[in-house]
């Protein structure tokens, strides 16, 4: 069930509780002088019933990870909605929205050991780029808050993973997510997106960068937290077109992203940071 469908049930079961509060109120005007006492109680007794249901129902509608606006929702409505969290217009689901000044990571990947500082990682892009698959986990528990668990599968990451996922998220700062069964994705070239980086274009930072994007195509990540379960099968697709040869690594070399819908579930309220381009 969508947000907005459980806002307006919640509001009609609400409502009901407090009409049916009024008629009983209503009724001990003709009660029994002796019952009117018990007829109000009753009144005053559905009255906070409501009031809890209400103030519990709209707690955990603001948990939803994802707020819900309908297809014709307003410019202005998308932008307020998406200060504060992931939102789905209609069919579309978008990133919270971030200054350009800024990246944006989930707080599960900054409060956990998911991004690893161990040089190891990326000591291996030339096997990696070779396939080979040998450092493949599954199901391996993160390091993370005693509130939150995390677990990956797919290769393990390092900071430079870390700023090319957010280099990732930030061509989908304007743009809705792909959704799961489309082919659509984001292009771009090797160039454009190590520059985007705020990295100087180097056949080095090419090898790098594409072994990063492998590394992340494989991730799978499950997720608890507060409460919730959130699982992401794919933090992103990507796609190489290349020149003749593969080691033949040029600036112009094309790059199709591809983010999907199940990522906006890391985007709840609360639940991600941007963190200014100078200290990330």
């Amino acid at each position: 069930m969508g947000k907005l469908q459980a806002t307006r049930n919640l509001a009609r079961h609400v409502s009901e509780l407090r009409a049916l509060a009024g008629l009983t109120a209503d009724a001990a005007l003709t009660a029994a002088p002796d019952h009117q006492s018990t007829v109000l109680d009753a009144a005053a007794k559905l009255n906070r019933i409501a009031d809890g249901i209400e103030r519990h129902g709209k707690k955990a509608l603001e948990q939803q990870a994802v707020a819900e606006l309908p297809s014709n929702a307003t410019a202005n409505e998308l932008q307020h909605a998406r200060r504060r969290q992931a939102t789905r217009r209609g069919s579309e689901v978008f990133l919270p929205s971030w200054s350009a000044m800024a990246r944006a990571l989930p707080n599960a990947f900054l409060r956990s050991a998911l991004f690893s500082a161990r040089r190891s990682v990326q000591a291996g892009n030339t096997n990696l780029l070779a396939g080979e698959s040998s450092q493949l986990v599954a199901g391996k528990e993160i390091a993370s808050l005693r509130n939150m668990s995390l677990t990956l599968s797919g290769y393990e990451l390092c900071q430079f993973d870390r700023l090319v996922y957010s280099t990732c998220l930030d061509y989908y700062r304007g743009t809705p997510l792909c959704p799961e069964e489309s082919p659509r994705h984001v292009r771009t070239s090797f160039y454009e997106f190590i520059r985007h980086m705020g990295n100087e274009y180097s056949v080095k930072a090419h090898r790098a960068t594409r072994a990063s994007l492998l590394r992340l195509s494989f991730a799978q990540m499950r997720v608890r937290y507060e409460g919730m379960n959130i699982e992401v099968p794919k933090l992103l697709s990507v796609t190489f077109e290349d020149g003749q040869s593969t080691e033949d690594y040029r600036g112009s070399d094309v790059l199709l992203l591809r983010v999907t819908t199940s990522v906006a579930e890391l985007f709840g309220p609360g639940n991600w940071t941007a963190v200014d381009n100078d200290a990330s």
